[in-house]
């Protein structure tokens, strides 16, 4: 936290399946209420409702130059591992996230139109990948057959989420031109649907979704008009793929609803470049 806290950047937590392993039920919780208590004013990170799954559901709002709010940005707790819940054992046993926080999300925005007069636009964080973005992806594995597109096409014992396949250059406008990025390993997200992406296209607000969980994909891919992306491997303490600059996305948010994103790459292998610049 220290660069952020020596520029005097706010922030704000999402949680991943890593952050509580082997702590306590509490461990979320804790995390917020130190993350408050050390760095108050910099810390936008709310614990959200109780009433629902998760913790760290919450939403914050960008105003703009008259003092009314423009944007929002959904922060939404994804779970962990379903088998740590349930005992069973499942082959992609990721966690997802559940009807009562999708709910929620519903409520924010409606609140937020009844308010303000119309649906915010907003981007919305989660650490793991929601199945769509394995979805955006089908066309493009190597054994897919159009006239016949069944989970067979896969192979014995897989599954379309997490079936760590490759991109092969185009996504299912069979064009690949609204692509920014690279998949250089599969979508490891939850074999349960829990319809968050649903929500984001019939309510028309979310123009954006940001992931991180899939270290070496970093890309931006279109989807029912939400651009699904990927915050892009920055860390040095987790896997990467040789020769891949460490990176990571940032988002530009004007008073129009337009976001302008892009990554910056880091100094030893990237030089701190610039790359895949686009205006959502």
């Amino acid at each position: 936290m220290q660069p952020l806290v020596a520029a005097k950047i706010p922030w704000m937590l999402t949680f991943g399946n890593h952050d509580c392993e082997g702590f306590n039920s509490t461990c979320r919780d804790d995390i917020v209420k130190q993350d408050n208590t050390l760095w108050p004013k910099l810390s936008y990170t709310k614990r959200g409702p109780t009433d629902i799954d998760g913790v760290a559901n919450y939403a914050h709002t960008i105003t703009g130059a008259d003092g009314q709010a423009k944007f929002a940005l959904y922060v939404l707790d994804g779970g962990a591992y379903l088998d740590l819940k349930y005992g069973v054992k499942t082959p992609f046993n990721y966690d997802f996230v559940r009807p009562s926080q999708v709910q929620w999300y519903n409520n924010t925005a409606q609140s937020y139109k009844r308010r303000y007069g119309t649906l915010l636009p907003a981007i919305a964080f989660v650490h793991m990948p929601l199945p769509e973005y394995d979805t955006v992806w089908t066309c493009q594995y190597t054994d897919y057959n159009p006239s016949n597109p069944t989970i067979r096409d896969f192979g014995p014992g897989t599954s379309l989420s997490g079936a760590g396949l490759k991109w092969k250059g185009q996504d299912c406008s069979g064009t690949g031109t609204n692509i920014k990025g690279v998949k250089q390993e599969g979508s490891y997200t939850s074999g349960v649907n829990g319809g968050l992406f649903s929500s984001f296209a019939v309510n028309g607000d979310v123009k954006m979704v940001n992931v991180g969980h899939d270290h070496v994909n970093d890309f931006c891919a279109n989807m029912a008009g939400i651009r699904l992306c990927y915050g892009g491997g920055f860390g040095y303490h987790a896997y990467n793929t040789a020769g891949f600059a460490r990176r990571a996305r940032v988002m530009q948010i004007k008073e129009d609803g337009s976001i302008t994103t892009w990554k910056r790459l880091d100094a030893s292998l990237g030089n701190w470049a610039v790359i895949d610049t686009e205006t959502i």
